[in-house]
């Protein structure tokens, strides 16, 4: 891992607090030092300041995630022709996260109507279920309109029936690795019969109301791991208004 020529995913969390994501290439080693030529979306070179922090991650789809490689940014320089951004040695940093109840994976369109009656119903699609609540994701924007704690209906067809539920917002955040928008809801209210149908649907997935789960590997891989932070969407995502960010 980490040889010359290697490239991977990033994160760049820089000293404002704003968050980064694009692409590292590894250039050259030095002792415990790398010099790395860091991409946004838009494939314009990035130069972090000293004191930014680089998570680098592989191919995600091809290794189980527990954990991400970080370094600090130390210093840049120019290596044939081209300014390179000096890191430390990568350190492992493992990840874990704690739930109140198991999530299952589950894939299906769902339906999402917004408390304002002249908006639109979101359609996306769920990744995964539990008692408490359901994760949905979009390739599109239309998620991140949600706000945290606005209430929402849902709706999805099961093999035991319809389920509809009135859901809390929890989450929105753009999925650097998939390339997706990920959303939380929590169940906040539910009638007897729905509540019965997602029973149901949640002992067929063989879930466990009552289990709680502390693991390191995330339920669809690296790619369903986000750490919250204020994004900088100008290096995550390509601009449609010509804005070109710091290309060389």
């Amino acid at each position: 891992m980490f040889k010359v020529g290697d490239s991977y995913k990033v994160k760049v969390e820089f000293p404002n607090g704003n968050v980064g994501f694009g692409r590292a290439s590894i250039l050259a080693k030095e002792g415990a030092r790398f010099f790395v030529i860091v991409r946004n979306a838009r494939e314009g070179k990035e130069h972090p300041p000293i004191g930014s922090r680089i998570y680098l991650v592989g191919n995600y789809q091809e290794n189980v995630f527990n954990g991400l490689w970080s370094a600090k940014v130390v210093g840049e320089r120019i290596i044939e022709g081209s300014t390179a951004v000096e890191i430390s040695n990568p350190k492992f940093t493992p990840i874990q996260q704690r739930r109140r109840a198991t999530r299952k994976g589950f894939v299906c369109p769902v339906t999402v109507v917004r408390e304002e009656k002249d908006q639109e119903p979101i359609k996306t699609n769920s990744r995964n279920i539990s008692f408490s609540g359901i994760a949905l994701e979009s390739e599109d924007k239309a998620l991140d309109k949600l706000l945290i704690g606005e209430c929402v209906d849902i709706s999805f067809k099961t093999k035991f029936g319809a389920v509809e539920a009135k859901c809390r917002t929890v989450r929105t955040e753009y999925n650097w690795l998939a390339n997706k928008t990920d959303a939380g809801f929590e169940f906040v209210e539910l009638e007897p019969k729905q509540k019965d149908l997602l029973e149901e649907l949640l002992n067929s997935l063989g879930a466990d109301e009552d289990e709680t789960v502390d693991k390191g590997n995330m339920p669809s891989g690296l790619a369903g791991w986000m750490k919250g932070g204020k994004s900088d969407t100008k290096f995550v995502k390509k601009s449609t208004e010509g804005s070109e960010g710091n290309e060389e």
